[in-house]
């Protein structure tokens, strides 16, 4: 494997997930990360990416990068003098130019690393660039990245992320 890129769906308060599946990484994926030439992600998958990475240069960069119009405030946040928007409402999966990106996402679709809807009509919609899979077990999803689920619920979309990306590690022959 020459180049291999990871990347986080913008997920709202379903980034859970991701920190589920970072957990995995960091666990069981050494040899996967070792190999990571770039890290990416939108809104909070751009937060895991980030933690993945470094620790973040800056709070408001992180703020910057996560601002949803209205649903966070009506003034875009400044950072380094220009107004940042959520990078989730243009494009929710970002796929590096070179080499393989893995997509991580807590939305059932054409992903790498996702939730399974079994039994569901295989009928996709695309989404800020993610084919999604049209599924009541989505639109559930899409409510819990809006509002907070409880925490009984984001304990369990923590442990999917993170069985998820188990299966996937194993799949690929990256486990370890």
């Amino acid at each position: 494997m020459k180049h291999l890129n990871l990347s986080f769906a913008a997920s709202g308060f379903l980034g859970i997930y991701h920190l589920g599946a970072a957990s995995a990484l960091c666990r069981h994926g050494k040899k996967l990360l070792k190999v990571v030439k770039a890290f990416a992600g939108a809104s909070s998958g751009a937060l895991t990416a980030t933690v993945l990475l470094t620790v973040p240069e800056s709070i408001e960069a992180l703020l910057a990068s996560s601002f949803i119009p209205l649903y966070a405030g009506i003034n875009a946040v400044d950072y380094k003098g220009q107004k940042w928007i959520d990078g989730g409402l243009t494009n929710g999966l970002p796929i590096l130019p070179k080499g393989r990106t893995v997509t991580v996402s807590p939305f059932c679709g054409r992903l790498d690393i996702c939730p399974e809807n079994r039994g569901q009509v295989d009928i996709y919609a695309k989404v800020a660039k993610q084919d999604i899979m049209l599924s009541i077990g989505n639109l559930i999803r899409l409510h819990q990245a809006l509002f907070p689920p409880s925490q009984e619920k984001m304990e369990s979309l923590y442990q999917d992320g993170y069985d998820d990306t188990i299966q996937f590690l194993l799949k690929e022959n990256w486990f370890e």
